[in-house]
């Protein structure tokens, strides 16, 4: 809740292409990437010689990478911040294009934010598991709550009993190789109804072995509960269960989100 780049100050995602340069406008409301400088331009960015850099900047507007400042004409690297009056503003360069995230710390969620809700923790969603991991990773085409794509591979089949009825989750990777952290996205019967509308995440370690502990306590929302500035994977319909996972973090409802 007090950081300027906590997820609840997550104010608007911008987008430029690799194709011209861009401005920083400001709105009436918001602000926005556009090749036209107007008077309310804060700094420019632009794509050279494969790659971002910071441009023509105000006296007011600061970039870093960690904490080595970033001069005019110099290389923007992954999640370099731009910071200008009360705003942060987190670089992401990709392949195609480069997005932004701008935090407004005031944002009007963070005011009335006490704290995220949880089911109580509940033995019975802490499992007994196999993992399984999949020789040849089939690539896994995601939609996201921004009506876009995100590319994982399913890397692990995970097989587990509750009741005493047999179930079955995947584990993607963004990675074919050398996979050592795994994203279990996952819906179920509480989906909407007490969690969150388009499902919940587990993450964790790869296993040292076959047979481990999953717990579904630790099962937590995407971002996009808490900001519309994030684009969140939406869970297949192979990982949806058929069962209550009374577990985990509930839905935080947010008005005027």
């Amino acid at each position: 809740k007090n950081d300027d780049i906590s997820p609840l100050a997550g104010k608007v995602r911008l987008i430029a292409l690799k194709d011209a340069k861009y401005y920083l406008n400001k709105t009436k409301t918001s602000f926005i990437f556009m090749k036209k400088k107007e008077e309310s331009s804060l700094f420019s960015i632009k794509f050279k010689e494969n790659s971002w850099a910071f441009d023509d900047a105000l006296n007011n507007v600061k970039c870093y990478f960690e904490k080595e400042k970033i001069k005019s004409g110099e290389k923007l690297k992954y999640r370099s911040k731009i910071k200008f009056d009360k705003y942060t503003l987190i670089i992401y360069p990709l392949e195609k294009y480069l997005i932004a995230t701008l935090f407004d710390p005031e944002r009007e969620i963070i005011k009335i934010f006490t704290s995220l809700k949880y089911y109580p923790v509940n033995e019975k969603f802490f499992v007994d598991a196999k993992i399984e991991k999949i020789k040849n990773p089939e690539k896994v085409i995601m939609l996201t709550s921004r009506n876009l794509e995100k590319i994982f591979y399913r890397s692990s089949k995970i097989s587990f009993k509750i009741n005493k009825k047999q179930y079955v989750l995947y584990a993607y990777s963004s990675k074919i190789s050398n996979v050592d952290y795994l994203f279990i996205p996952f819906i179920d019967k509480t989906t909407g109804k007490g969690s969150y509308y388009s499902g919940r995440y587990l993450e964790l370690p790869f296993p040292k072995g076959k047979n481990f502990k999953l717990d579904f306590n630790l099962a937590f929302n995407p971002l996009c509960n808490y900001s519309p500035a994030y684009n969140c994977a939406i869970p297949p319909e192979e990982n949806e269960l058929n069962i209550k996972i009374e577990a985990g973090e509930k839905t935080y409802p947010v008005k005027g989100h």
